[in-house]
């Protein structure tokens, strides 16, 4: 259960990042090498708030796996990774749509 609510406090602290982030490459614009973003299909907030939940349930599915030795340190950051630059678009999108 500690190990869950440190991989959540983690998400949540790397989301934070990823976000600040975000507000500042969009504030000074996109880098020469940097790729350009693809742009979410535009939901309706319900439905992103639901994947949202998802994306959060997963990255601990996840790290429950790797703690129970079934998922290996390489795949566990691959998945990880994936995970999260998907939820940082879907709360990036949830911005937008507050306005």
């Amino acid at each position: 259960m500690v190990a869950i609510l440190l991989t959540l406090a983690m998400l949540i602290t790397a989301l934070g990042l990823a976000l600040r982030r975000l507000r500042q490459r969009s504030r000074v614009g996109r880098g020469a090498g940097e790729p350009e973003a693809q742009p979410l299909p535009s939901a309706p907030r319900p439905e992103l708030m639901r994947r949202r939940a998802e994306l959060v349930r997963l990255a601990a599915e996840i790290d429950r796996e790797r703690v129970a030795g079934r998922l290996g340190e390489a795949e566990h950051s691959r998945r990880r990774d994936e995970i999260k630059r998907e939820l940082v678009r879907v709360i990036a999108r949830l911005k937008q749509l507050e306005g």
